[in-house]
């Protein structure tokens, strides 16, 4: 059995909890399916039985002769807990109203609009930045290589919890002792150097995760795709999430009345028109008279920062992937209230929505970044 050990530091609010979501917990079984998600993600197979067998092989599974997970993935340390991120950094938002529509203002409003949900009307607690954690694995000697290629990927390009494609959740993990593998910590200090070392470990990690050959693959994948740092580097985490915050949030903005086209960023989306009346953005599938609903599609883009330990970058990451299945729409659902039942009815549709919003924004974070491809068998 091979054993590594990570010393683990919170770079951006993490979000994580069991059942009871007012209890912040670092829970094992996130790390190992964050760390599965993006073994499928780098993988890009499109054979969906060989890739489950492959992943079984690993990370083990419930099917019949799959088997248990051939590593062990054990968390320890009690980094410190905060329950109002806004109040306990002293940042400022607020929601008003501008130019007919609400959304918010103030130095920190980008921060507040990535993790809003958790920061919003409902709180969170949360494992606060800087504070410490161990990861420890034990593994079989055959799997070590894949479930370091894959950890490195849900820690150097993933986050973890809520939030986390928005931001929330990135850590940094350094190995308790150095080998000839991947390297988890950036010693560099501009986006150019960053750039080079993160090619240097993916070109490691082509080679151990041997990514598909194939054209297309509907899940969503990084085969073939990009990833954007930015060129400034920022002495906080709270600079640099709230730079990349705030060129999302007015993106948005400007496009906001555009609503079954945003849902390309991931649905459902909604919006409260007092309390009778509600329109929530989403998918499904007509079905003779009636609708089949797709209540929730992931956001092809990643939001991360980067830390060196003493720099920080934000970082964009774009994912491939069928975005609906063929015979889907985007649909607004109106729904009324009235004598206390709500009634809904689709409004509005949208046929396959294409990505022309994500590319006007990626070309954005073009001119205050460096692009790098990610995998490329």
């Amino acid at each position: 059995m091979e054993k590594r050990e990570f010393e683990c530091r919170v770079i951006t609010p993490l979000f994580m909890s069991g059942a009871d979501v007012n209890r912040a917990e670092l829970r094992p079984s996130e790390f190992k399916g964050m760390m599965r998600f993006w073994w499928r993600a780098a993988r890009a197979e499109p054979d969906w039985r060989r890739l489950r067998e492959q992943e079984a092989k690993i990370f083990g599974g419930a099917g019949e002769g799959e088997g248990r997970s051939r590593f062990f993935l054990r968390v320890s340390g009690e980094p410190e807990v905060g329950r109002n991120l806004k109040e306990d950094y002293e940042l400022k938002w607020e929601l008003k109203r501008v130019d007919g529509s609400k959304t918010l203002i103030g130095d920190h409003a980008g921060i507040g609009y990535l993790l809003y949900s958790t920061t919003g009307m409902f709180l969170r607690p949360y494992f606060k930045p800087g504070g410490k954690f161990y990861l420890k694995l034990i593994m079989e000697e055959e799997v070590t290589e894949q479930v370091l290629a894959a950890l490195w990927l849900s820690v150097v390009l993933g986050s973890f919890g809520a939030r986390s494609r928005r931001g929330g959740g990135s850590i940094l993990c350094v190995p308790s002792c150095k080998k000839k593998d991947l390297t988890f910590k950036p010693q560099d200090k501009d986006a150019e150097e960053i750039s080079a070392w993160l090619r240097k470990n993916l070109a490691l990690i082509n080679k151990i995760l041997k990514p598909s050959l194939a054209k297309q693959v509907q899940y969503s994948n990084f085969k073939d795709s990009n990833i954007i740092i930015s060129q400034k580097s920022f002495f906080g985490w709270e600079q640099a999430l709230n730079d990349i915050g705030k060129i999302y949030k007015n993106f948005r903005f400007k496009k906001r009345k555009q609503f079954l086209k945003v849902a390309y960023f991931g649905f459902p989306i909604l919006h409260f028109r007092g309390r009778n009346l509600r329109i929530e953005v989403k998918a499904g599938k007509r079905k003779e008279e009636r609708w089949e609903y797709i209540e929730r599609r992931a956001s092809p883009l990643w939001i991360k920062i980067l830390s060196n330990g003493e720099e920080y970058f934000w970082m964009a990451i774009r994912f491939n992937g069928q975005f609906l299945p063929p015979d889907a729409e985007i649909i607004e659902v109106e729904k009324r209230k009235n004598n206390n039942k709500w009634k809904a009815r689709v409004s509005n549709t949208l046929k396959q929505p294409d990505s022309s919003l994500l590319n006007e924004f990626w070309e954005i974070l073009r001119e205050k970044g460096k692009e790098i491809n990610l995998i490329q068998p």
